[in-house]
């Protein structure tokens, strides 16, 4: 869909242009990684070890301290989705490697969680073909596509979200393979209603929000970017926020989570006991939601 500038109440189409190579695509990316992506840039060019060995495009940490595997399609790269897959096997195969050059990076404290590796393909466009394959193979495989305009501006558009569930509440069923199904089991069905109840208002900030199932909880995300994770107990539900800034928060219910350590990445968090604490919770939700929009 095109995109148009308004000037003196009249609209003009944005007109769009390419990178003069992939290696322009990757530096951009790589040194906005933060920002575009929400994710800790580690490596450049990452190798992955052994004789059969290949290098990864760029390779990142997400929140929940999982490994990412990003490649970029420039040009006829067919196979990109199946490198990248490798890559991700590759790494698996060789732990130690990356976890080397994860705690050079960002210190020696850092663990990494292998229980979710991540592949995101940025590509100009993708055909219905790759849109099925993924589709088909499952996993956490991300497609974003991206769109430069001669004006400076660059558009990321998630095409593929990877293994995420989104839409309406619903208690899943016990034949899924989903990580969070084990924990929805252990709930109460009070506790169960009382954490869709907050799932469906958070859902319904935004329709394109989708959320990711891990064992112990549910990071919501916006594109490729978590502002909250959620964490329910038979007795309570425990929120975690990634806010960077000062956060409203009259009631001083939230507290710093710097240093502590958590399931999720996080600022702060927040518990909440009752169905009457949820519209509060959300007012602190938006707040991380609006950060990232």
């Amino acid at each position: 869909m095109p995109i148009f500038q308004i000037k003196n109440k009249k609209v003009n189409q944005l007109v769009t242009k390419e990178f003069k190579s992939e290696k322009e695509l990757q530096n951009l990316v790589e040194d906005n990684f933060q920002e575009l992506l929400g994710i800790k840039f580690i490596a450049s060019e990452f190798w992955t070890g052994g004789t059969e060995g290949g290098y990864i495009d760029t390779l990142g940490l997400d929140e929940n301290s999982a490994p990412v595997v990003i490649e970029y399609k420039w040009g006829k790269k067919e196979n990109v989705i199946n490198q990248g897959l490798y890559y991700i096997d590759r790494i698996l195969e060789h732990k130690g490697d990356l976890e080397m050059a994860v705690q050079g990076k960002l210190g020696k404290q850092i663990s990494v969680n292998w229980q979710q590796p991540r592949l995101i393909i940025i590509a100009k466009s993708y055909n219905k073909y790759d849109q099925h394959a993924v589709n088909r193979m499952g996993g956490n495989i991300e497609l974003i596509k991206y769109t430069l305009y001669k004006d400076g501006l660059l558009n990321l558009e998630t095409v593929s979200p990877g293994s995420v569930v989104a839409g309406k509440p619903q208690v899943l069923k016990k034949e899924t393979t989903d990580p969070f199904q084990k924990r929805l089991d252990w709930l109460t069905e009070e506790a169960r209603k009382f954490y869709l109840n907050l799932r469906e208002e958070i859902l319904g900030i935004d329709e394109e929000i989708s959320e990711k199932h891990f064992k112990s909880g549910v990071s919501f995300r916006l594109g490729n970017r978590t502002f909250v994770s959620v964490s329910p107990w038979k007795s309570y539900i425990r929120i975690y926020l990634l806010y960077k800034g000062r956060i409203d928060d009259p009631k001083k219910i939230t507290r710093s989570v710097e240093g502590i350590g958590t399931s999720f990445a996080a600022k702060r968090d927040l518990t909440i006991k009752t169905d009457d604490e949820i519209p509060y919770a959300m007012k602190l939700i938006k707040q991380t939601y609006n950060s990232i929009v």
